[in-house]
């Protein structure tokens, strides 16, 4: 009993930790790419940051009620993806800015 109870533990922890790690990871980014750019926008980024948090916790829920999990997930996805999109955008822009310098 206890020995299956380990194996669910390592299943959960080896599907969890990269999920979590490749979500958790552009936030920091995006904070250190703006403290070193523009240091006044931090907050509202922190902002942004929580009511989507909140947002986002509570869409999901919905959504996977009224559509299914599988929508919910791919909309999750589909909106990370927009974001990379932004923040490489975004990060180009500010490269060839101080080129310009």
């Amino acid at each position: 009993m206890a020995e299956e109870f380990e194996i669910k533990v390592i299943i959960s922890v080896g599907i969890l930790f990269p999920i979590g790690l490749l979500m958790g990871m552009p936030l920091p980014t995006v904070m250190r790419l703006l403290k070193s750019h523009k240091p006044t926008h931090v907050p509202w980024m922190w902002a942004i940051n929580g009511s989507f948090s909140v947002l986002g916790a509570v869409l999901s829920v919905a959504i996977g009620i009224l559509y299914g999990s599988s929508y919910a997930m791919i909309l999750g996805i589909s909106i990370y993806f927009v974001a990379l999109c932004v923040v490489f955008i975004w990060k180009r822009q500010l490269i060839e800015f101080e080129k310009s310098l």
